[in-house]
């Protein structure tokens, strides 16, 4: 059975927590001795010598206390509030679905402003293709298993955790190219070009597809 949660006070307490957080949080700068390279959407697992980033965690209420705090705190919605040019690579998992389009269009201009000449950006989304592939098909890893039919499995790509686009290879390499971004290819769990950046978490290996691109 399929179940909904109310939208109304969840969307409330995010769009609150955005306008609290864009207003009150001070301009991001990094010097030198910082660390280069930024994990966006980290959710809350916090990588070691990575600036890990994620959205606001909320005012000081404890019945919104979060469990973790990220070291850099934004709404990858609007502009990213730091300088130009300042991380080495950038890594990403799970984190563009949860936008539109039309929003990850502007954080891709983002991140290729933030990314530091000839760095990397590292990407993991859910795939489109192998949801497709179990939809037609009835097989697949991981908790495709846990699936009675291929509605099930649509359902959670396209409804379930606030997603708000779906991608495979081709349509993310679109908006890369428009971004600037060259370089671009498909590649596997933690292989990569960058070896920092290659981080995946195993968990998502049975949904995910994994794509870099060059600044």
């Amino acid at each position: 059975m399929f179940k909904s949660i109310p939208p109304i006070i969840p969307l409330f307490r995010f769009e609150l927590d955005s306008f609290l957080g864009r207003k009150l949080s001070a301009k991001c700068s990094f010097n030198p001795t910082d660390k280069v390279y930024l994990n966006l959407g980290s959710g809350p697992v916090k990588l070691k010598n990575f600036v890990n980033a994620d959205f606001y965690v909320g005012i000081k209420c404890k019945f919104w206390k979060k469990h973790f705090k990220p070291d850099w705190q934004l709404d990858l919605r609007y502009p990213l509030n730091c300088k130009d040019r300042i991380f080495q690579g950038i890594y990403s998992s799970h984190t563009l679905e949860h936008l539109t389009y039309e929003e990850v269009n502007r954080i891709l201009h983002e991140i290729y402003r933030t990314l530091r000449d000839t760095g990397w950006l590292r990407l993991c989304l859910p795939d489109l293709r192998k949801y497709i592939n179990f939809y037609l098909t009835l097989e697949g890893e991981g908790k495709f298993k846990t699936w009675e039919s291929g509605c099930e499995a649509i359902h959670n790509l396209t409804q379930n955790h606030g997603h708000k686009s779906v991608w495979d290879l081709n349509l993310i390499e679109k908006y890369l190219i428009d971004a600037g971004f060259r370089n671009i290819k498909e590649t596997q769990f933690m292989v990569g070009t960058d070896p920092i950046l290659s981080i995946d978490n195993q968990d998502r290996v049975w949904e995910s597809f994994y794509i870099e691109a060059q600044k």
